[in-house]
């Protein structure tokens, strides 16, 4: 006769349950941690001026919760409350908001979009942490509200102001994702441009069996976002811009063995979001020109194409498939594709920058070079005059011209643009209308 089946010693419940009560104890138990930290943010004394902020970042986390990628997020704003409260990097972090606020201000503050639909209200501007990752920045800007945006800022090169110039890129991830409806209306023409031409790409079949005019409005895609925070980047500090790229570039082309070397993981459908490094630049160089800076553009191009001769085509391998070839294409084919991007990039009119081209609202002036120029001898004196009428992000960009042309005074390059920097916070804030005095009437 069979056996009678054995009782049970203890009830087993069932794993996908278990797992979810777990998973909604522990969201709870991240939203008390949120409460938690948002009030010491608010008693924070270099936080306490976005006090309102931190109870929208309270609501925010309350609506959406603490999982998947919001729990990235809200860990990077946790280390930016901890580090603040501590003090600990206060004397950096103060001069990368004053940075990073200098150039929010410069775009968002124009007249010209005023009422223009934004992610964050007109006063969140970023705030800068300094995140994980020791060798690379980044931003946290993603299609949702987050109240504050986050800046991280490695610990490599934080302690040389010239290092800082990728603020000016984050910052432009920042708009290129705050401003309501951008990359998908700019994504729409540079695709419509693109798509009226044909580019001659030699080769074999192409990942998915593409058809090769549809093969430059793919790569374009995947490089749009980055592309654009580099051209808002050289829009906002010119020359000495590119020359921090440059040196960027170097550091990738290294340890992609190769600067004219680039990746897409065809399985995972995942290209590498930045340009390939080498051509990165060129676009760069090539906004200096449209922008009247033809002769350091030239200049820069000359160091460039010593560092790198005879690049005249770039190279795509699968890095996942054993580093196999796919394509190649040529510098001048993905130089006309640039030149087409550039045109519907800078001139062309978008409704959501109210109907006005992208030059209409940031461009790095002559003006404004003149004044940088004249901050970098400033520099490297014992005693150096920085003109009042400055503004923080140009000391910014004169660090990199003194740097380049005296590496030997880098000590006193850095010291005399923090205390500059500092100095002329206050040409960066709106001024605060005054009250009317007098009698009143009777």
């Amino acid at each position: 006769m069979p056996r009678k089946p054995r009782s049970p010693r203890f009830r087993l419940g069932d794993i996908n349950e278990l797992k979810m009560i777990g998973q909604e104890r522990e969201g709870t138990a991240e939203l008390e941690d949120v409460r938690r930290w948002v009030g010491i943010a608010k008693k924070t004394k270099t936080l306490r001026t976005h006090s309102q902020k931190w109870d929208a970042v309270l609501d925010y986390f309350e609506q959406h919760g603490v999982e998947e990628d919001d729990i990235h997020l809200w860990r990077s704003y946790r280390s930016l409350i901890t580090q603040r409260n501590m003090g600990v990097y206060n004397a950096l972090l103060e001069l990368t908001d004053i940075i990073a606020e200098d150039y929010y201000r410069e775009f968002f503050g124009k007249p010209r979009l005023s009422g223009m639909l934004k992610r964050y209200q007109a006063d969140a501007l970023p705030l800068t942490f300094m995140g994980r990752s020791e060798d690379y920045y980044y931003t946290y800007t993603h299609a949702h509200e987050h109240p504050i945006a986050l800046v991280s800022i490695p610990r490599k090169g934080s302690t040389s102001v010239w290092n800082w110039l990728a603020l000016p890129h984050e910052v432009g991830h920042n708009i290129f994702d705050n401003v309501i409806g951008y990359e998908r209306e700019l994504g729409r023409k540079v695709r419509n441009v693109l798509a009226e031409q044909r580019f001659r790409i030699p080769g074999g079949r192409l990942p998915y069996r593409l058809p090769k005019t549809a093969l430059m409005e793919i790569i374009w895609n995947f490089w749009l976002d980055e592309a654009m925070a580099d051209i808002i980047g050289t829009l906002f500090a010119g020359p000495a811009y590119v020359m921090a790229r440059q040196e960027d570039s170097c550091d990738i082309a290294g340890d992609l063995g190769g600067a004219h070397i680039t990746l897409w993981d065809v399985k995972g459908m995942e290209m590498m979001k930045h340009p390939v490094c080498h051509f990165r630049v060129c676009i760069c160089t090539e906004v200096l020109r449209r922008i009247g800076f033809a002769g350091d553009a030239a200049e820069l191009d000359l160091r460039w194409k010593d560092l790198y001769p005879g690049i005249t085509e770039y190279v795509w391998f699968d890095h996942t498939a054993g580093y196999k070839e796919l394509f190649r294409i040529s510098r001048s084919e993905l130089t006309r594709a640039m030149n087409l991007l550039l045109d519907v990039v800078l001139d062309r009119n978008m409704r959501v920058l109210n109907n006005n081209g992208l030059l209409d609202i940031v461009r790095y002036s002559p003006e404004e070079h003149a004044l940088v120029l004249e901050i970098e001898h400033e520099l490297t004196r014992e005693r150096p005059r920085i003109p009042g009428n400055a503004r923080p992000r140009m000391i910014l960009a004169a660090s990199r011209f003194a740097f380049e042309r005296a590496p030997d005074a880098a000590d006193l390059i850095h010291e005399n643009s923090v205390k500059g920097i500092k100095k002329l916070a206050k040409n960066i804030r709106p001024k605060k209308p005054r009250k009317k005095s007098g009698k009143k009437k009777k």
